[in-house]
């Protein structure tokens, strides 16, 4: 039941990260979407492997698909960042100071307020900083 409710958790949070990143241009929240995107799929992937674990004969086969399709996942973030960021360097983009980017985006301190529960040292409290981006106490 908990694999489930996670993979319903990762596909929202990946839909919306992934608007919010396009709508900001944010690459870092744009990868984040993906990540839990990549996550949805391994974790889907992997339960489907499992379902056929029992089965010897298929348990092989079910465990190179899985492999590949968690790979690709892997592949297809991996273009996406290195192309973006190869795209930034041929257009001699500079980061944009707008309002509208200050802290990433409304979601991005979403992310990183539900985050500060799981963070190692405990989190903090999550503001804006003078020059935009997110900073903690």
């Amino acid at each position: 039941m908990l694999e489930y409710f996670t993979a319903a958790y990762n596909t929202a949070e990946g839909l919306i990260s992934l608007v919010a990143g396009f709508v900001a241009g944010s690459v870092s929240l744009v990868g984040f979407g993906l990540d839990s995107i990549i996550e949805v799929t391994s974790g889907t992937a992997l339960l489907w492997r499992l379902h056929h674990d029992l089965n010897e004969s298929r348990r092989e086969a079910a465990e190179r698909i899985t492999l590949r399709i968690v790979g690709w996942c892997f592949v297809a973030l991996a273009v996406y960042v290195g192309f973006d960021s190869a795209w930034t360097l041929v257009q001699y983009e500079k980061p944009e100071k707008h309002s509208r980017h200050r802290c990433g985006c409304g979601v991005g301190r979403g992310h990183a307020s539900a985050g500060k529960s799981e963070a190692p040292s405990g989190g903090g409290n999550w503001k804006c900083g003078d020059e935009g981006g997110l900073k903690t106490d």
